[in-house]
């Protein structure tokens, strides 16, 4: 499993953290289940590993690779940060392995590869693309290209509601699994 967490400037501090914090939930319950190998990226204009694949600490060391992520502040490299996570995934693969990707975002790219294309190139392998935009400039057509089908698009336009969509992402997530 890949969580992408947009980290640019169009996402207040506040909010910043709020995201960090729902990461981390997404990855204590995922962390003894059949999502055990978890990959953290964070992207703005670059695109950051901040829980690699390969981490074997306990869950709180994985829930605090988000919450003590910097936010890098600058334009919004989605393309960017789908393509790094498909290219660990698809290097770190195992037979038999579920394979999702579960992008949040304030769902407007701006820089770096086409998320259409990237998003493809994931889906064409087998991986699931999960994907939730908030806020009230979410490029819907953008955020139903990255997701494997419709109903795997969540929106929200206030990023305190993002605590009921990890609810509902967990229970996708899941019942497909």
């Amino acid at each position: 499993m890949a969580i992408l967490l947009d980290s640019s400037a169009s996402i207040s501090p506040r909010d910043y953290i709020l995201a960090t914090n729902a990461s981390g939930r997404i990855v204590s319950t995922f962390a003894q289940h059949q999502f055990s190998r978890q990959l953290g990226i964070i992207f703005s204009t670059d695109v950051r590993v901040v829980l690699p694949l390969d981490f074997g600490g306990a869950v709180e060391e994985k829930v605090h690779a988000f919450s003590d992520a910097p936010q890098l502040k600058g334009y919004t490299n989605t393309g960017g940060a789908i393509l790094e996570a498909f290219n660990i995934l698809m290097a770190n693969k195992r037979d038999n392995t579920p394979r999702t990707m579960v992008v949040i975002t304030d769902g407007r790219s701006n820089r770096g590869p086409n998320v259409t294309e990237v998003s493809y190139q994931a889906q064409a392998v087998g991986i699931k693309m999960v994907v939730v935009g908030i806020g009230g400039d979410i490029d819907v057509k953008e955020l139903e290209s990255i997701a494997s089908s419709k109903k795997l698009v969540y929106m929200t336009r206030n990023w305190s509601q993002l605590d009921q969509i990890v609810v509902q992402i967990t229970s996708a997530i899941c019942s497909d699994s």
